[in-house]
């Protein structure tokens, strides 16, 4: 600002003398008017002084600001107005007032503290509107106050960054130290005193040969030469604490040279679970490969080609080659014969198996022994993949399945003789039966036969037409077994009707048969299940005499996550002692039965009933009183949803 210039008063003395005067006058006035001229020149000298202190101020990349003693604004550079966003009009406002934000800030209220105390007040201030940090120094005054603002982001930023990596480094999970030439730590982190124990003052005053015994202080120097020169180097080392426990580490020393001074900075892993991780996984190597070189199977490992790679001893001895005659051979010149016994191309079907490995985790197949034998082998193989997922070999494990074959191919014979037996006694045996007795129900049927004659043909007649019903046990017994009748949902109920239906009128018996249903039930079977309840049912009569009365009850029960339809058939009939009801189902006992012939009869039921992930018992209709009836029930597991 511009200050006012201060009058100066002159006098003036007349003498009588008017020349002199006059002279004197003429003196004065040339005196006033070189005055004048000074100090015209010095204002515009001023002027010229203000312009170019306020061009450089506003030209200055720090923002400055001029407030008076009533808080008005009489200076603000460019800076600071694009800062605060202020209009050149603003000038002689209260700034409070055009910047209302700054209010709520520490820099409004340490302002007033500064002007109150009268004393200079730096601070740092984040504004918002810049996302900037900015120093405030706030220098009050008698006729006003000064505020500039140091633009510090940069700054506050490289301050950030260092704390991070003092935060980072002393919160490494491995122990970190900073030596200076002389061996000393100059720095420590938190790992470091967890390592080895010692405060962090204490480590602070140790050496670092101490610490570390493969430094050692005679070589120190030749060892600070060696990191320098090379500037990194790694070594393993066993370290101990405070209390003398040792632990294996990984230690790294890099060479560093900050603004002339040297450091070495030295970075320690323990990797003592990992040596243990290591010693242990040697040791079950070991096991491993004594596993395998005496393991009692064709252990062979393979590339993606078939090449060997690993033949144990016990491939060896049974194929016949030596180690060094079969390693680095392909499996397709060696232990793969060129076709099959059938005329097989074997080697092709090998080729392809290699070549999609994941899709034959098991397979059997013929191989060839050095001597030409050949043999069969039963191979479990297993892809061994890289860490991208890519097959790198093929681990496959073998065994002899020579013998196992021939027994497989004998019982294959087998079976087709028996069931040519089956064929014959199903179709011709069956037929032959059917032959005799059509004759004998002739030989019944012809007028006035003797009554003992009767007889006599009522007995062959019984045995043919119980050999009949032995046959189409056998063959339902057969399909049950084989599963080739095709299970479907049947309505339980309906099947049961169906069943009592066909012995409503028996001749010369009186038997009456009660059902009774809670619900409904669907199970899944098939056309034999109709055969499990005729034959229950069937017993009942034959083994029975005089009235007979049959109960048929049908109920759902649940037995853990199963529902199951129930079906229980009870009678009073002569009932089934104790001692037989645990042999009721055996074949291999029938004979030693009370009710006999019902022995095929009951293993057919049991043997259907399990077709259909069923469950059949027995027990007595009055409990502890087989005398007075049994009771059979059947379980079969509910069709889900059905009604």
């Amino acid at each position: 600002m511009r200050k006012r210039r201060s009058a100066e008063v002159y006098t003036f003395n007349m003498d009588e003398n008017q020349d002199r005067a006059k002279e004197s006058l003429i003196e004065e006035l040339e005196f006033l008017r070189d005055r004048i001229k000074k100090l015209e020149q010095t204002e515009i000298e001023k002027e010229v002084d203000a312009n170019l202190i306020t061009g450089v101020l506003d030209r200055s990349h720090d923002a400055m600001i001029l407030l008076d003693t009533e808080d008005r604004l009489c200076y603000i550079n460019d800076e600071a107005r694009h800062i605060f966003n202020i209009r050149n009009e603003a000038m002689g406002e209260i700034f409070w007032a055009i910047y209302p934000k700054s209010t709520t800030s520490i820099f409004y209220k340490e302002y007033f503290r500064a002007k109150q105390d009268k004393k200079f007040i730096r601070l740092v201030e984040h504004i918002h509107a810049q996302n900037k940090w900015y120093e405030v120094h706030i220098s009050p005054a008698s006729n006003g106050t000064l505020l500039i603002l140091y633009d510090i982001t940069s700054r506050m930023h490289i301050d950030e960054i260092i704390r991070l990596v003092h935060y980072t480094i002393n919160n490494y999970s491995d122990a970190v130290l900073w030596v200076k030439p002389n061996g000393r730590p100059f720095y420590v982190n938190r790992a470091t005193i967890g390592y080895l124990g010692y405060e962090y003052n204490q480590l602070l005053n140790m050496r670092i040969f101490k610490l570390i015994p493969d430094f050692s202080e005679e070589y120190w120097p030749k060892i600070w030469k060696t990191i320098k020169d090379k500037k990194h180097i790694e070594f393993e080392s066993v370290l101990q604490n405070m209390e003398g426990k040792a632990f294996s580490v990984d230690i790294s020393c890099d060479y560093i040279n900050f603004f002339d001074k040297e450091y070495i900075c030295v970075n320690i892993h323990d990797i003592t679970s990992r040596k243990t991780i290591m010693d242990e996984l040697a040791k079950s190597e070991e096991k491993y490969r004594e596993l395998v070189e005496n393991a009692n199977s064709m252990i062979v490992r393979m590339d993606v080609n078939g090449n060997i790679n690993f033949f144990n001893e016990f491939a060896q001895n049974f194929f016949g080659y030596k180690k060094e005659e079969i390693i680095g051979k392909n499996i397709l010149e060696t232990i793969v014969p060129e076709t099959s016994s059938k005329k097989e191309d074997l080697r092709s079907k090998i080729r392809y198996v290699i070549q999609h490995i994941e899709e034959y985790p098991h397979m059997e197949n013929e191989n060839i022994l050095r001597n030409g034998e050949r043999v069969w082998i039963s191979w479990t193989n297993k892809a061994i993949k890289d860490s991208k997922g890519d097959i790198v070999e093929i681990l496959s494990v073998g065994n002899d399945s020579t013998e196992l074959k021939r027994y497989q191919d004998e019982l294959e014979k087998a079976k087709t003789q028996a069931e040519l037996y089956m064929d014959l006694m199903s179709h011709d045996i069956n037929n032959m039966n059917q032959i005799g007795i059509g004759f004998l129900e002739l030989a019944l049927e012809t007028q006035g036969i003797d009554e003992n004659v009767k007889q006599l043909l009522l007995k062959p007649l019984d045995v043919l037409r119980n050999s009949s019903y032995l046959i189409q046990n056998v063959n339902k017994l057969q399909k049950a077994r084989e599963g080739v009748i095709r299970k479907e949902s049947v309505d339980l109920e309906k099947l049961l009707k169906e069943v009592i239906s066909r012995y409503t009128h028996i001749a010369r018996r009186e038997v009456r048969i009660e059902y009774s249903s809670e619900q409904g039930c669907t199970v899944n079977a098939n056309e034999l299940l109709l055969d499990v309840f005729t034959n229950i049912i069937s017993n009942s009569i034959r083994h029975s005499t005089g009235p007979l009365a049959i109960g048929v009850q049908m109920s759902k029960i649940q037995e853990g996550e199963t529902e199951y339809c129930k079906v229980e058939i009870e009678d009073n009939g002569p009932g089934i002692p104790d001692d037989v009801k645990d042999r009721l189902f055996d074949r291999m006992r029938k004979r030693e039965a009370k009710i006999a012939g019902k022995g095929l009869g009951l293993y057919l039921v049991k043997a259907l009933i399990e077709s259909f992930d069923g469950k059949i018992l027995v027990e007595d209709r009055v409990k502890g009183d087989f005398s007075r009836g049994c009771k059979f029930i059947v379980l079969l597991p509910a069709v889900k949803d059905a009604v």
